[in-house]
């Protein structure tokens, strides 16, 4: 299986990272925070 992950942006006032997934053709969008 082959998961590809890419840093998609980032915002410099609440450090959030959006990540976007590309999984067999399927697209998944990922956030994370500190909290985290």
């Amino acid at each position: 299986d082959e998961y590809g992950f890419k840093l998609n942006k980032t915002t410099t006032t609440t450090i959030i990272k959006y990540f976007k997934c590309t999984l067999n053709g399927y697209v998944a969008r990922i956030h994370e925070n500190l909290d985290d």
